[in-house]
């Protein structure tokens, strides 16, 4: 499994509908791709803005191309996101799942 992790920021008073733009909109078109595991919005006030870690899993690298292309560690923002959001990262890190450990 593939951990594809983006960055971005957004003032308090848009967080929460970027949060719900994330979890209405974006999520529902991943489910669709053949390869998508899952995902999650991590959220941290930093007192002046929050930040958003969005995490999602891929069972491959096919899989996550189906999603971002051939160039898959440009992030994909769609623009109503980006309208929402003050800082964003351009691009997205991929960690190889080497261990997981979950309560059974």
């Amino acid at each position: 499994m593939i951990v594809r992790l983006w960055r971005g920021r957004a003032r308090r008073e848009r967080a929460d509908a970027y949060q719900a733009y994330v979890v209405t909109a974006v999520f529902p078109k991943l489910v669709a791709i053949d390869g998508y595991v899952g995902g999650r919005v991590l959220r941290r006030d930093t007192g002046t803005d929050v930040e958003f870690l969005v995490v999602t899993e891929w069972a491959s690298w096919d899989a996550i191309r189906a999603f971002a292309g051939g160039r898959p560690e440009v992030a994909v923002i769609e623009p109503d996101a980006r309208a929402m959001l003050t800082d964003v990262d351009e691009h997205v890190r991929h960690f190889a799942v080497a261990h997981e450990s979950r309560r059974a």
